[in-house]
């Protein structure tokens, strides 16, 4: 699946927020099965991400000064990395449900099978005993 580049910091309206969010989907996509990414869309999962997350102070979407640009970076990657993590777990968990809800039935099947494998190596890392 062919993703966008995240956009540079020298983009007049970047939002720092959302460049980490969208990294951070990227890497938790990664971890999903194949099949279960080609349904899913980054931009879906980053949207729902931040609607959940509180908003930066001073804005984040703005020309922002070098200092300012720093100070929010830092604020994202050291104090809210837990809390950017778990807003996108359930934004994945949303959009993985809500795709499942459209597929016809032979696709919610396969869809069924990527997930019971997903679920089988989720058990065995953590040292759970599987379905």
């Amino acid at each position: 699946m062919q993703r966008q580049p995240l956009p540079s910091r020298q983009s007049n309206y970047l939002d720092i927020t959302a460049s980490f969010v969208l990294q951070e989907v990227e890497r938790q996509l990664e971890q999903l099965p194949q099949r279960v990414q080609s349904y899913i869309r980054p931009d879906q999962v980053t949207i729902l991400t931040l609607d959940h997350l509180p908003p930066l102070d001073p804005p984040a979407r703005c020309s922002s000064s070098d200092k300012v640009w720093q100070y929010q970076d830092q604020l994202i990657k050291h104090k809210l990395r837990a809390q950017v993590a778990k807003a996108v777990q359930q934004a994945l968990v949303t959009v993985r449900y809500t795709v499942f809800m459209r597929l016809p039935k032979q696709e919610k099947i396969l869809y069924l099978e990527s997930w019971l494998e997903d679920y089988d190596a989720l058990a065995v890392s953590i040292g759970v005993s599987a379905l």
